[in-house]
C-alpha cells in the first residue's frame, strides 16, 4: 500500500508544479516540462506497480517515533535561527523593500 500512496503523492506533486510553471523566457520550459512529466510517469507506474504486485504484510512496519521528533526539533531549530528571516545583500536595492532586515544590510 505504501508505493500505491508514494506514487499518488508523487503525481499530486507533479500536478502541482505543472500548474505553477510560469514561461518567463522563450525556452523556459524546455527542461521543467520534460521532468514534471516524467515524474508524473513515474509515479502512475509505482501507484500501478504497488496496486498489480501486492503481497501480504509480513511485518508491521512502525514509525521510528524518536527519529521523526528529531528530525521536526532539528526543522524548528534552523527556522528560528536569527539570519533566517533577514533578506540577501540583493534584497535591499531601493526597488525591494525589507523591513525585516538588520541594520548591518
Amino acid at each position: 500500500m505504501g508505493n500505491v500512496i508514494s506514487g499518488l503523492a508523487f503525481v499530486v506533486f507533479a500536478g502541482v508544479f505543472w500548474v505553477q510553471r510560469n514561461y518567463t523566457s522563450k525556452f523556459g520550459g524546455l527542461f521543467a516540462d520534460p521532468v514534471i512529466i516524467a515524474m508524473a510517469v513515474l509515479g502512475l507506474v509505482l501507484a500501478l506497480l504497488g496496486l498489480v504486485q501486492r503481497r501480504p504484510s509480513e511485518h508491521k512496519s512502525e514509525v521510528p517515533l524518536a527519529g521523526l521528533i528529531r528530525a521536526v526539533l532539528l526543522l524548528v531549530a534552523w527556522v528560528s535561527l536569527p539570519g533566517s528571516r533577514c533578506c540577501p545583500r540583493w534584497a535591499t536595492s531601493s526597488a525591494v523593500s525589507c523591513s525585516s532586515c538588520s541594520p548591518r544590510y
